[in-house]
């Protein structure tokens, strides 16, 4: 009887370690994950002048985990946009420009299959692009002036059940414009994460902007909350009581401008 308690008890342990990890890992380029963290490209802009297409490149690894084979598929969302713009990806294969709201989830076809603790690769290795104005989807002629502003754009890597994202947020500045906003980003850790009735945001430095808020949206992207946020405020309590079960995504408002979204599992 012991020997089949301790049986049951190693396999217990075994599983939860199994699950605590992430199946599929997203690593930066100095080797640490960024699975649900932001990371921001800024990029100044003029209102008229032509500009090649804004790509950014081997930033990250996204890596299989485990010691079996496992198929990787990428889901892209829009969580902010910047109107009259484009965006596409690669992932395996280069996929045509979108406009803007035309495609708030977009769920690619191409797989790349990923071998044990090694990274994916294919054809074309994960790249992201934005294109700061319209195009004629027929001509490819460049279609009215340059937008400054942020857009946000959540990555989804999965295989099966297994899920792990990445957050791109583009910042384009005008420069031509003499009162530049500077954009101050609010970062932020929450714990615990997966919550149950309650998780904190811990600030990792005190909120200095009157004007910042903190916003919850669900997996559609409604706003199912959001609240102002005082200045030398170093974290807040969330109450869950209220939320249904299932993948929300915090945001930190500043001026305006989203500067961290991070994904809230509620259990």
């Amino acid at each position: 009887m012991k020997k089949v308690l301790l049986s049951i008890v190693f396999i217990l342990l075994f599983t939860s370690i199994s699950f605590s990890q992430n199946t599929i890992e997203i690593y930066n380029n100095n080797l640490q994950s960024v699975v649900d963290d932001t990371i921001t490209f800024q990029h100044g802009i003029d209102l008229t002048s032509p500009y090649n297409d804004f790509e950014h490149k081997d930033f990250v690894k996204v890596v299989n985990n485990t010691s079996d084979t496992v198929p990787i598929r990428v889901r892209r969302y829009e969580r902010q946009i910047i109107d009259s713009t484009m965006d596409y990806f690669c992932w395996n294969s280069c996929f045509d420009a979108q406009y803007s709201g035309s495609l708030p989830v977009w769920d690619v076809p191409d797989i790349v299959t990923v071998l044990p603790n090694d990274t994916a690769g294919g054809v074309q290795g994960y790249t992201v692009y934005f294109v700061p104005y319209y195009r004629d989807a027929i001509s490819g002629a460049r279609i009215g002036n340059n937008r400054p502003g942020v857009a946000v754009y959540e990555y989804e890597f999965y295989s099966g059940e297994s899920r792990s994202s990445l957050f791109i947020k583009w910042v384009f500045s005008d420069i031509t414009s003499i009162d530049e906003n500077r954009i101050n980003p609010v970062a932020f850790k929450l714990y615990p994460n997966p919550a149950i009735d309650q998780t904190t945001l811990r600030f990792e430095k005190a909120i200095e902007s009157e004007r910042t808020q903190l916003a919850v949206f669900d997996l559609m992207g409604k706003k199912v909350m959001e609240t102002n946020l005082n200045v030398g405020q170093e974290e807040y309590f969330l109450n869950l009581s209220g939320f249904n079960k299932g993948i929300y995504f915090v945001s930190i408002i500043s001026e305006g401008v989203v500067s961290k979204t991070s994904k809230l599992v509620v259990h």
